[in-house]
């Protein structure tokens, strides 16, 4: 924290007006700001970016050496690489992400810039200064692993990701283009290639050899043909051909599981775990949150968990649906409740439903058990 309170020191004129700074922070990013509601709903969506990556690379215990320091800039600045975000690494591995803080960034884009953070700073902690003088990684992998995280936000757009992929074609060549160079595949593509590695049934050993190849710069394709028993080019493009075309044709709205869906409902629904360090609280309740409604860092926390709760409505399963919508409720009448009793008529009808869909799920598991051979 030193550290980052040093390095603000010389920001500032990144940012358009002399404000207070917003610092939120998880155990991977922190993250730098003048709202408080944008720096608290990227410290949400850089953790599960983070750890969505760490599950993809069997290294969900890792710990950073150092944590990647996000500025969100309200600035005019014009960026070299691209146009909404800036990636800085120092010769030390210190890796700074300046983002253009607008309306014109996507949820896309936003997921491609804290990708590319992290695997930068997680390529250096795993492969040393070698890294550096490779990146940025392979285009496929970066843009794979940004475009499948996009899609588990966003289950319902999968089928289109594989129908463009389908359209652009592939060709083995694509896999040596570096990210941003013109000749990189597209963001469908690189999606459709990256499920097409995830969920075939190679050893796990493979699958990492193969992203790990691609992340250092190597060329994956060797690693590719010996995991798939492939004997050319042709029968690549052939495989994955039949794999995209299948994905297509199949492919429905994903949805979480009901046991993934029940922990993330209940865990949301713990107001004992929230921290706000204004409250003065070390375990805050649905009636301290209540009491500091109108402290801003109180109204900038819980509109981020409102646009959380949003955003996974598309993906948890329908079973946990209604509990859902009760929860994004609730969190809304701490904010525009008149009375207290308002807002504990929303949460009782949170635990409620919770309770009945979890009395389903537990039907459903032992049906599904008393029909096994």
């Amino acid at each position: 924290m030193l550290c980052l309170v040093f390095l603000l020191g010389f920001s500032q004129s990144l940012f358009s007006e002399l404000k207070e700074l917003k610092i939120t922070e998880n155990a991977f990013f922190e993250i730098v700001g003048t709202d408080l509601g944008s720096t608290q709903f990227t410290n949400e969506l850089s953790y599960h970016v983070a750890k969505s990556i760490l599950s993809d690379f069997y290294q969900k215990d890792y710990i950073p050496s150092r944590r990647i320091l996000i500025q969100l800039l309200n600035t005019e600045s014009t960026f070299n690489d691209s146009d909404f975000y800036e990636l800085s690494v120092s010769n030390l591995g210190f890796v700074t992400l300046n983002i253009q803080w607008n309306e014109s960034l996507s949820l896309p884009m936003m997921i491609e810039a804290l990708t590319v953070s992290f695997i930068q700073s997680f390529g250096y902690s795993s492969y040393g200064e070698r890294f550096l003088d490779n990146y940025p990684s392979k285009a496929w992998i970066l843009k794979g692993l940004s475009q499948n995280i996009y899609v588990s936000l966003r289950p319902n757009v999968a089928r289109l990701f594989y129908e463009q992929a389908i359209i652009d074609g592939f060709e083995a060549g694509d896999l040596n283009a570096n990210f941003l160079a013109i000749s990189a595949p597209s963001g469908a593509q690189s999606f459709g290639f990256y499920r097409y590695i995830k969920r075939n049934l190679i050893s796990r050993k493979d699958r990492l050899r193969i992203f790990q190849d691609a992340l250092v710069g190597k060329d994956s394709l060797l690693a590719i043909y010996r995991s798939f028993n492939f004997d050319s080019e042709e029968s690549l493009q052939n495989g994955l051909s039949d794999f995209l075309e299948s994905q297509y044709r199949n492919n429905l709205p994903q949805f979480e599981s009901l046991s993934a869906s029940k922990n993330w409902l209940e865990a949301l629904g713990d107001f004992s775990s929230i921290e706000i360090q204004s409250t003065q609280a070390k375990h805050n309740s649905l009636h301290l949150l209540w009491l500091n409604r109108e402290d801003p860092s109180v109204i900038q926390f819980i509109e981020a968990r409102i646009r959380l709760i949003s955003y996974a409505l598309n993906q948890i399963n329908p079973l946990y649906y209604n509990a859902a919508q009760s929860l994004a409720l609730t969190y809304q009448k701490i904010l525009d409740g008149v009375e207290e009793w308002e807002l504990l008529y929303y949460f009782s009808d949170f635990l409620g439903e919770l309770d009945k869909a979890n009395t389903v799920s537990l039907q459903i598991t032992k049906q599904l058990q008393s029909q096994r051979p």
